[in-house]
C-alpha cells in the first residue's frame, strides 16, 4: 500500500511491505519508491548461430540467428510474451547495401522466451563478405554482422571448347558454359543450372535459334542449346554470355564456322544377316547410316532448299530385296513392313525428321535400330539379294547411288551337311519355389512362374552352321520335343508360336533334352545343362533406351503397353528401360512396371523447367504415381525422368514437353 493511502506518483510516492509471522511474533518491515514505467533502454545481440558449419549464409535457405537479449531502465530482462515487448516495433536496417530480394528477417521466440532475430537467405548472393546491421527498439539499438561467402552464384563466364562440327541445318548442338564464383571456384553443373544463376546469365545468338536459358535437363544440362542453325554454309555463328548486375561484369564471345549441311554418307556395318536359312526362318540385322562427317545419322534435312543443301535436291536410304522368298521388316515378330506405305521393299523417300514421332519412316532412324530378313517355306535352294543404297535425286530426277552394298542370302536344301548344337543355358532362379510371384501384381501372379509366360525363363535354342561355318537362320519351331531330367529342379514348355522355355524350380542341377529334325529330315536330340540357385534376383544394370523423348502435357496411363513405334504410354514406357539382374535376365518395357515390386526400381523427376513463370499450382509439377503413372503439367517445359535402384545405379530419360 501507499504509505499516505491516497497519491500514486512515480518518482514520489512510497510503498510500504509489511512482513507478519504471527506463530514467531516476528515481523519485517521496508519502503519502495514508486518507480516509473518500465521501458526498454538496453538491447544486446547474442553470438551468433549458422545453420550451416561454415560459419557464412552460403546459399539459398541458410539461416544466421541472434538472441535479442532486452533491459529495462532497471535492468531486468523483457521477455519475447511481456507486455512490454512488441515484435512489430523492432527496426531492422542493413548498413551496407543488400537486395531485399535476397534476405529476410524475422524476429521469434527462440524456445526459452528470449526474442530472437532470424536473417534467412532466400537467393543467393553475388557478392561475399560481412554485412553490418543495426536493430533498434524505442530507446535500444545494437549492431551485428552477417558473414555471406558466395559459393554458388555465377561472376564470371566462359564458353567451353566446341570440337564437333557444325553444319548447316543441324537441329541440336550444345555450347558448354564454364562459370566461376566470386572467388574464382568453378561452380558444379547443379550450382550453374540453379534458378539464381540461370536468370543473371543472358545469352545472345547470331546465326540460329537458341533457348533462351542455359540448359536445366537432360545430357547437356548446363549447356546453350542452338536449336536450329539456320546460317547458310561457310558463314559464321556467334555465341556471347553476359552476367551485368551490380557486383559481377563478365562476358564471353566464341564464333563458329558453319560446314555444308549434312547428307547421309556411308552405311557401316554392325550386324549383317544370316547368310543361309532354312524354311520359315528369320535373321535381324543392323547397318548404319553417317554423314560426311563421321558421326551417326538418324535423321535426314528436309529437301526445300534451307541448309544449302539446294534446291529440290533429296536423300534417300533405299532398302530392297530380290528373291520372291525373302523380305525385310521391321525387326519385331510381327512381320510389319518397317515403311509407311506397307511395302515390305519400300524406299524411306525424302526422310525428314520432324521430332514429332522418332520411329517414323520419314526419319533414318528406324533404320540406323535393325531391320530383319524373313525366309518362306519355299526358300530352300533359292537366291535372295539384299540391297541397301544411299541415293540423292535432284527435280525428281532418277535417283543416283552414291554408295551400297549387297548382301546374298540363300536357302538350305537337304544335301547340306550342318551341325547343330544346343545352346548353354545360363543360370535361373528359383521363382517357383521361392513363391516370389505371391508378393507380385494380379496380373503377373499366374505367368510369373510359367515357363512361356515368365520374364525370368529362358529360350532354349540351337545353334545351326553350314559347312563354311556361316550361321543358319532357323524357325522359330525348331525344338520339336523337350524334356527335363528333373522337373523339381527346371520346368520347361512350348509357346503358341513353337518356341521352348526353361524356368527354375528349385535350387539344383537338371540336363535339358530337346529334339529336332536335321535338314536330311532325321529326328536327332541333343542336351545341355541348367543350374538354378536361390539367390533372389538383384539389378545389376539400368539402361534408358530413350534418351531423348517429345510428349504433351497430360497423364500417361500403365493400362497402355510401351510401343515403340507409338506414342509412349507410361514411366517406363517414356523411358524404355532394359533392367538386367546377376543372372544376366533382362526386363524390358511395360514388363518393369510388373516386375518392380522386388525390382524395387524408384523413378524421380528432376530438374523440372517451366515454360513461364510458376503458379504454385498442379500444372507446375511432374506427379509419378507408386503405379508407374506420370501426370506432367501444362506449365513443364522439360524434366529429367529418372530411375534409380536399390544399389544406387540410376538411369534417365530428357522429357520434352509440346
Amino acid at each position: 500500500t501507499l504509505m499516505d493511502g491516497k497519491t500514486n506518483t512515480p518518482g514520489v510516492s512510497m510503498v510500504s511491505v509489511n512482513v507478519v509471522n504471527n506463530d514467531q511474533h516476528v515481523t519485517a518491515q521496508k519502503n519502495f519508491k514508486l518507480g516509473q514505467t518500465p521501458f526498454l533502454s538496453k538491447l544486446e545481440l547474442g553470438d551468433v548461430q549458422y545453420s550451416n558449419t561454415a560459419k557464412a549464409l552460403t546459399g539459398k535457405g541458410d539461416t544466421a540467428k541472434f538472441d535479442l537479449n532486452l533491459y529495462d531502465q532497471y535492468g531486468n530482462n523483457i521477455a519475447y510474451n511481456s507486455k512490454d515487448f512488441d515484435a512489430s516495433q523492432v527496426n531492422f536496417v542493413w548498413n551496407n547495401y543488400i537486395d531485399s530480394k535476397n534476405v529476410k528477417t524475422e524476429i521469434e521466440d527462440n524456445g526459452n522466451n528470449i526474442p530472437e532475430l532470424k536473417v534467412t537467405m532466400i537467393d543467393d548472393m553475388d557478392k561475399p563478405g560481412d554485412y553490418t546491421f543495426t536493430v533498434s527498439d524505442q530507446a535500444a539499438m545494437a549492431t551485428g554482422k552477417v558473414t555471406v561467402q558466395s559459393t554458388k552464384v555465377a561472376n564470371k563466364i566462359q564458353l567451353g571448347d566446341y570440337n564437333n562440327i557444325i553444319a548447316s541445318g543441324d537441329q541440336d548442338v550444345y555450347i558448354p558454359v564454364v562459370a566461376f564464383d566470386a572467388q574464382g571456384n568453378t561452380l558444379s553443373t547443379d550450382d550453374l543450372t540453379s534458378d539464381t544463376n540461370r536468370s543473371r546469365i543472358t545469352l545472345t545468338v547470331n546465326g540460329a535459334s537458341y533457348d533462351a536459358q542455359i540448359l536445366n535437363s537432360g545430357a547437356h544440362r548446363g549447356s546453350i542449346h542452338l536449336t536450329n542453325i539456320t546460317a547458310p554454309s561457310k558463314s559464321m555463328i556467334s555465341v556471347t554470355a553476359t552476367i551485368a548486375t551490380p557486383n559481377a561484369n563478365s562476358t564471353d564471345s566464341k564464333t563458329y564456322t558453319v560446314s555444308d549441311v549434312r547428307v547421309p554418307d556411308t552405311i557401316k556395318e554392325i550386324a549383317a544377316p544370316a547368310k543361309a536359312y532354312m524354311a520359315n526362318s528369320y535373321s535381324s540385322f543392323q547397318y548404319v547410316v553417317y554423314d560426311q562427317y563421321g558421326q551417326q545419322m538418324d535423321s535426314n534435312i528436309a529437301s526445300n532448299g534451307s541448309g544449302n543443301i539446294g534446291t529440290n535436291v533429296n536423300y534417300d536410304v533405299a532398302v530392297t530385296m530380290t528373291g520372291d522368298n525373302f523380305k525385310i521388316t521391321r525387326n519385331d515378330s510381327a512381320e510389319n513392313p518397317y515403311a509407311t506405305s506397307g511395302d515390305p521393299n519400300a524406299v524411306l523417300n525424302n526422310p525428314v525428321y520432324t521430332g514429332a514421332n522418332e520411329w517414323d519412316a520419314h526419319s533414318f532412324k528406324q533404320f540406323n535400330q535393325g531391320l530383319r530378313v524373313w525366309a518362306n517355306d519355299s526358300v530352300a535352294g533359292k537366291e535372295g539379294k539384299l540391297h541397301i543404297a544411299i541415293r540423292k535425286s535432284v527435280n525428281g530426277g532418277t535417283p543416283v547411288e552414291i554408295t551400297s552394298l549387297d548382301k546374298t542370302l540363300t536357302g538350305t536344301t537337304t544335301t547340306e551337311d550342318l551341325t547343330y548344337s544346343l545352346n548353354k543355358v545360363g543360370d535361373l532362379f528359383n521363382v517357383i519355389d521361392s513363391d516370389l510371384n505371391l508378393s507380385a501384381p494380379a496380373s503377373i501372379k499366374d505367368s510369373m512362374i510359367s515357363p512361356t509366360g515368365s520374364d525370368l525363363a529362358r529360350r532354349v535354342n540351337f545353334t545351326v552352321k553350314n559347312a563354311s561355318g556361316d550361321v543358319v537362320a532357323i524357325p522359330t519351331d525348331f525344338v520339336k520335343s523337350f524334356t527335363s531330367s528333373n522337373p523339381l529342379v527346371a520346368k520347361m514348355d512350348k509357346s503358341g508360336s513353337g518356341k521352348v522355355y526353361v524356368i527354375g524350380n528349385k535350387a539344383g542341377t537338371a540336363t535339358i533334352s530337346a529334339s529336332y529334325t536335321d535338314q536330311k529330315g532325321n529326328a536327332k536330340v541333343a542336351t545341355t545343362t541348367v543350374t538354378v540357385k536361390s539367390d533372389m534376383p538383384a539389378v545389376t544394370k539400368v539402361e534408358a533406351l530413350n534418351k531423348k523423348v517429345q510428349v504433351a502435357a497430360g497423364t500417361y496411363n500403365l493400362s497402355n503397353d510401351f510401343d515403340y513405334k507409338a506414342a509412349p504410354s507410361l514411366a517406363y514406357g517414356l523411358m524404355n528401360l532394359n533392367v538386367t539382374d546377376q543372372y544376366g535376365i533382362s526386363i524390358s518395357g511395360s514388363d518393369v512396371n510388373s516386375y518392380n515390386f522386388y525390382l524395387g526400381l524408384v523413378f524421380t523427376a528432376q530438374h523440372v523447367t517451366l515454360k513461364g513463370a510458376a503458379t504454385g499450382t498442379d500444372n507446375d509439377k511432374v506427379t509419378i504415381n507408386t503405379d508407374g503413372t506420370v501426370k506432367i503439367g501444362t506449365n513443364v517445359a522439360s524434366f529429367d525422368l529418372t530411375a534409380t535402384a536399390m544399389n544406387g545405379q540410376q538411369a534417365q530419360t530428357e522429357v520434352h514437353v509440346q
